[in-house]
Formats: C-alpha cells, structure tokens, sequence
C-alpha cells in the first residue's frame, strides 16, 4: 500500500515536472511567415531636377518633411526557426510642409495653389526578419526592392528607383504561433524620373532625381 502511494505520488510529481517542461519549450517560430504592420513617423523628401531645354541650363531643388502614416504586409517561409525569407511591400502617405524650392541657387516661390502637400510612397521585394534567439521577442529585418513615388515635384512621370529598409523590433506571444509588437523602421528610397521629350525639335528632355528618408515606429502582428 504504501508502495503504491509511493509509485502515485512520483507519478505525479513527474507529471507536474514534464507539464512545466512543456510549457517552457520555447515557440518554434518554423511555419508560414505573416505579418502586419501599422505606424507613424516621419519623411524627409528631397527632389532634384534638371532642365537642359534652356542655354544655359537649370537645375531644380525641392525640399519637404512633414509627418507620414504607414502599412506593411509580409509573407515568407522559414529557411530555419527564427529565420524567414518572403517578399514584402511598404506604402505609406506623407503630409508635407511647403516646398523649399530653388533655381539655380536661388530661392523661387511658384503658385501652386498652396497645398494641402500629400506624397504616396511604396516598396515592394524580398526581406529577411532574423531573430537571434527565437525564444525571445528582439529580431531584426531587412528589404530591398523597388520604389515609387505616386507624386513627383517636377516631372509628370512617377520617379522610381531602389528601396531598402531595415527595422529593429520586439514582439511577445498572444498565442502559441502569433505575436504582437513594435518596430523601429528606417526607409530609404533613391528613384528617378524623365520627362515627356521637348516639342521643338531639338531633342532631351527634363531629368529627376527623387530622395526620401523615412523613421517611423510601428505595431506589429506576426504569425510564424
């Protein structure tokens, strides 16, 4: 009798230690990658142009900030636990000041209708999202990929260009394959434009040059 009580109480002793054991593994992170990304922050926009339609020449500059709201939609596979490969896409909508423009060198005011300024940004291609030690929540990711602008300050044609990202974040489990977060991102975008060729014969036309700089800090919802 006394073994037997013995025998049950190891058993569950043995139990309670196995079922603590199991609830400590930590979550895999080694399934289909989803995550969806909602923030605010900030955009730096800066445009070149040049125009050789005249003799001599102009060259315009155009400079902007002002504050952006953004999304982003991730989706990948695990190349190894805590370690995704995907494709992505980042857009964003930026309310910007009034346009510092220059000719030349020189300080120029043009009658635009005084705004409201609104530029939309997106990128789109392949990213990495990296953590370290996947029992816990700091990771880090990167883009790279293709850039566009829906408005550009001189030319009629949307610059695009080359999109790179990177972000730094930390997330903490709301399931057993979900998490919830934030992540500082940092966007760069380096896009071009042309002009529609001049009517006069002669040939050329108006080249663009379009820079945007973008921190923002985001929530986001990771299923992995």
């Amino acid at each position: 009798m006394q073994i037997q009580s013995l025998a049950g109480a190891a058993s569950l002793l043995l139990a309670f230690f196995v079922n603590r054991e199991c609830l400590a593994t930590p979550h895999a992170r080694d399934g289909f990658y989803l995550s969806l990304g909602s923030g605010l922050g900030a955009e730096w926009y800066a445009s070149t142009a040049h125009n050789s339609f005249y003799d001599p020449s102009i060259d315009y500059t155009n400079h902007q900030s002002g504050p952006v709201a953004t999304l982003s939609l991730m989706l990948g596979l695990p190349l190894r636990p805590g370690l995704a490969l995907g494709v992505g896409g980042l857009t964003s909508a930026a309310w910007l000041s009034s346009p510092k423009r220059t000719m030349n060198g020189e300080h120029v005011s043009w009658e635009d209708g005084g705004g409201p300024y609104v530029n939309f940004f997106a990128m789109a291609g392949a990213f990495v999202d990296y953590y370290p030690r996947r029992e816990l929540g700091w990771h880090v990711q990167a883009l790279a990929g293709y850039a566009a602008l829906a408005f550009g300050d001189f030319s009629d044609e949307a610059p695009g260009g080359l999109g790179l990202m990177a972000g730094v974040g930390h997330d903490w489990w709301v399931s057993n394959t979900c998490s919830a977060g934030f992540l500082a991102r940092l966007s760069y975008a380096n896009m071009h434009a042309k002009g529609a060729p001049y009517s006069d014969g002669h040939g050329g036309s108006s080249a663009e040059h379009d820079t945007v700089v973008s921190p923002t800090l985001e929530a986001s919802f990771t299923c992995h």
